[in-house]
Order: C-alpha cells, then sequence, then structure tokens
C-alpha cells in the first residue's frame, strides 16, 4: 500500500492577495510543490521521466473552508489516488489548526513533448503506491458545464512571468486569470470557495487570451480563454461569503 506525504508550512507574504488572504493559485502552487516533494520520494517526479516527456496538469479541482491567511500554518497532505487510463489522480487535504479548511483534487497525463501526444504512464501499473485514506475522495474533474449565455470579459497576453519550464502558461495562473476576470479585488465580502478548471489546450508566449464569462442558474461562475476562438480553458467558480 501506499502512503501520503505531508508538509507544514507557513504562507508567505508573497502568496497572500490585497486582503491579506492566501490567492487561489498560490494555495494550487502550495500544493503542487507538496505534490512533487511526494513524486520524488515515490520515483515519478518530471526528472524521473525519459528525456522529452513531463507531467501535464489536465483537470484541477480546488474547495475551500474558508479563506486562509497570509503567515497562517497549513498542514498539506498529498497521495497518490491511482489511474484510469492515461490519467493520473493526485489528491491533498489542507489542514489549519488541526481542522481541514481544503481540498485539491488533479488529474495528470504524461505527455510525450517530441511527439506532441499523450502517454500511458508506468506508474499506472504501480498499485502499491496508490494510497486511500479513511475518507477517500471520490470527485474525478470534469469538462465544466457551459451557461446558455456568455458574454466578453477582455483579453490577457501571455508574458514570461506567466510560463513553466515547458514555455507554456503554467497551470496556476489559469486560477490566477479567473480571479482576476471574476475582479475578486472589487469584493472583500467574498473569497473563492471553489474551482474547477479543465486545461484544453497550450497557451505560449505571445498569444493572447480572449475571456468570457457568464453565470449558471447555480450561482456559479464560468470563465474560459480562448486563443484565436480556439479554446484553452474552461473554468467553473462559486464565491463564498466571510
Amino acid at each position: 500500500m501506499g502512503k501520503l506525504l505531508t508538509h507544514t508550512l507557513r504562507i508567505p507574504d508573497n502568496a497572500a492577495d490585497c486582503f491579506g488572504r492566501c490567492r487561489p493559485g498560490a494555495l494550487l502552487n502550495i500544493c503542487q510543490e507538496t505534490g512533487n516533494m511526494h513524486s520524488i520520494e515515490i520515483g515519478y517526479a518530471n526528472d524521473d521521466l525519459p528525456e522529452g516527456f513531463s507531467w501535464v496538469l489536465v483537470k484541477a479541482f480546488l474547495r475551500l473552508e474558508r479563506p486562509l491567511k497570509r503567515q497562517e500554518e497549513i498542514t498539506v497532505s498529498t497521495w497518490y489516488r491511482g489511474s484510469a487510463g492515461a490519467q493520473v489522480y493526485r489528491d491533498y487535504d489542507v489542514y489549519a489548526n488541526g481542522v481541514r479548511a481544503g481540498e485539491v483534487i488533479t488529474s495528470w497525463i504524461m505527455f510525450d513533448l517530441i511527439r506532441q501526444r499523450p502517454v500511458r504512464p508506468d506508474i499506472a501499473k504501480e498499485t502499491d503506491l496508490i494510497y486511500t485514506p479513511p475518507e477517500p475522495k471520490t470527485v474525478i474533474p470534469s469538462k465544466p458545464e457551459r451557461p446558455g449565455e456568455t458574454h466578453e470579459a477582455g483579453t490577457r497576453p501571455v508574458r514570461y512571468s506567466d510560463l513553466d519550464m515547458n514555455g507554456h502558461m503554467n497551470n496556476i495562473v489559469y486560477l490566477d486569470v479567473v480571479c482576476d476576470t471574476l475582479r475578486l479585488e472589487e469584493h472583500a465580502g467574498v473569497f473563492l470557495k471553489s474551482a474547477e478548471i479543465h486545461y484544453v489546450g497550450q497557451t505560449l508566449p505571445g498569444q493572447t487570451l480572449e475571456l468570457e464569462t457568464g453565470d449558471l442558474s447555480d450561482g456559479r461562475h464560468y470563465v474560459s480563454g480562448a486563443v484565436s476562438g480556439k479554446r484553452s480553458f474552461e473554468a467553473l467558480a462559486e464565491l463564498g461569503g466571510l
């Protein structure tokens, strides 16, 4: 049976937003760094892959019980849930003061950068690495529902600071884009309670995301971005009151 990895840290000041709360994108980044520690431990980090291959995030789901604050001590636990076809699932729990404050669920593929296609990862055969917590997660992030009516929400150019080591827009930046599109800086009394992102295509330096948004009947907000009419990501976000 596999095991989980637990990492305790204080939320740094550079992860805080204008209200002193941890930015959702920064929290996703903290979780992914913790996940990378675990991947190194079990031998499936990026540096363990054959040359020309990389892990690529294809779906992510984040849910918070409450916003986290700068310099708040949190503990992040992560584990390998298992695989379905070419997709690998990694789960996270985030605790503060011994109480679960949030969770993250991610789906990854191993991508052949030369042939530009996903491949079935070897970890899919390693059932002994699977960890099942006392309360296993069952959420499988899926393609966000698109509202019947959407409207343009501006554009977002891709810059140097947005890029990851593969030269594409870093996956955490998309969550920042969602928060920017919803203009969270104008709403001190709310926080991003949940977000589900479906990464559709690569976004490269010099390209510009054409954003659109809309509302669903259940109160969630739809945000998507496209480059020259070709979809790059779709997301659903739920806002909660403080």
